[in-house]
């Protein structure tokens, strides 16, 4: 599932699945014993978003970040022994020196 190049939309203040969004897409019984995960970091999901739910892109990313949590959490809890933190955003910000 490539989730790098999505454009994301949230209807609401605040979204949450209780963790099972990336494994609701995966079928972990085909997976090896050692299992890893790269997941971009929220500030690549907050610069393609397009929800209208929030005031200001801090926000969103706040709110991006305490659910990346939970997903990350509920992956170690599955067995993924490494969690990968992705920041292509980066190559595109122009504050960044």
């Amino acid at each position: 599932m490539n989730t790098f190049y999505r454009v994301l939309s949230f209807d609401g203040q605040t979204f949450t699945d209780d963790g099972n969004l990336v494994q609701s897409n995966l079928d972990l019984s085909l997976l090896p014993k050692n299992r890893a995960a790269a997941i971009p970091e929220p500030f690549t999901f907050a610069e393609r978003h397009t929800s209208k739910g929030f005031k200001t892109k801090e926000d969103f990313t706040i709110n991006l970040a305490k659910m990346l949590r939970t997903e990350i959490d509920s992956l170690v809890e599955s067995g993924f022994e490494l969690i990968q933190l992705l920041g292509p955003s980066i190559a595109y910000n122009n504050e960044v020196d």
